[in-house]
């Protein structure tokens, strides 16, 4: 298996480049048929990249699956805003 570390690694996807970096990431998936990992806390740039998502919290897995179940995962919400709305 082939790795691809970026230089710019440890650095979160960029606001203004977000687009283009994530149109990139997905041509790379598509043509390539590459899995990428991605350690991103911009929710909004990995719920538009990601086909599945894993959630951790506190180093635990808390949940997993695709963008639109981890956003309406309560679990989810509880960790990371503090509480649910019911």
């Amino acid at each position: 298996m082939d790795t691809y570390a970026p230089r710019s690694c440890r650095q979160p996807i960029d606001v203004e480049d977000g687009p283009l970096t994530i149109d990139r990431l997905k041509r790379a998936n598509s043509e390539f048929g590459i899995t990428l990992l991605i350690i991103e806390h911009n929710m909004q740039a990995i719920m538009n990249l990601a086909q599945h998502i894993y959630c951790l919290a506190h180093g635990e897995l808390l949940a997993s699956g695709p963008p639109e179940s981890i956003q309406n995962d309560p679990r989810v919400v509880d960790a990371y805003l503090g509480v649910h709305s019911k």
